[in-house]
C-alpha cells in the first residue's frame, strides 16, 4: 500500500498548523519592516537638524518682474535679478529650470560667499511667441532643499 500523506488523515489539523506558520511569518515581517522604518526615519530627522544649522540660504531682492507692454518690433526683453547669501554656507546654483523655451537663464557661476552677492539674469525671447500677455517663471535649485522661483511677465504687442 504506500503512505499517506499527513494532511489527508488529519486535514483540519493541517491547515491551521500552515496558518499558524503562515500568521508567525507574517508578524515577524512586519515587525522587521516597521522597525527598519522606524530607524530610517530617525536618521533622516537627525540630519535635517544637522543640516539646518549650516544650511545654504539666499534672499532676493524682487522675485517678480513685470516687463510692462512692448512691441513685437523688440521681442527681446531681460532683467536681472540680484540675490545675497545670508547664510554662513558657500551658495552654488546648481541648476535654474525654466518654465519655458522662450525663457534662457545667465546666474553667477562661482560660489557666493556668506554677505555676497550674486544673479540671476533673464531674457524672454519673444520672436516665436505669439503676442499677447505672458507669464513665465524659471526655478532656482541651490545646494540646499530649498527652491527658489522667480517670475517674469509681461505684454508683447504687434
Amino acid at each position: 500500500m504506500g503512505c499517506i500523506p499527513f494532511c489527508y488523515l488529519y486535514p483540519l489539523q493541517f491547515v491551521t498548523l500552515l496558518m499558524k506558520k503562515q500568521l508567525l511569518l507574517l508578524v515577524t515581517a512586519l515587525f522587521v519592516l516597521s522597525s527598519f522604518f522606524c530607524s530610517c526615519t530617525n536618521n533622516k530627522s537627525k540630519q535635517k537638524a544637522i543640516n539646518t544649522n549650516n544650511e545654504a540660504q539666499i534672499t532676493f531682492t524682487d522675485t517678480v518682474h513685470n516687463f510692462g507692454t512692448f512691441s513685437t518690433k523688440f521681442p527681446i526683453q531681460k532683467f536681472t535679478f540680484h540675490f545675497k547669501n545670508l547664510g554662513t554656507t558657500p551658495i552654488a546654483i546648481l541648476d535654474a529650470d525654466p518654465s519655458c523655451r522662450c525663457i534662457t537663464v545667465d546666474y553667477t557661476k562661482e560660489l557666493v560667499r556668506s554677505n555676497q552677492s550674486g544673479i540671476v539674469e533673464i531674457t524672454f525671447d519673444g520672436r516665436e511667441a505669439s503676442p499677447g500677455y505672458f507669464n513665465k517663471s524659471v526655478r532656482i535649485r541651490i545646494n540646499s532643499f530649498r527652491i527658489y522661483t522667480l517670475n517674469v511677465s509681461g505684454i508683447m504687442k504687434e
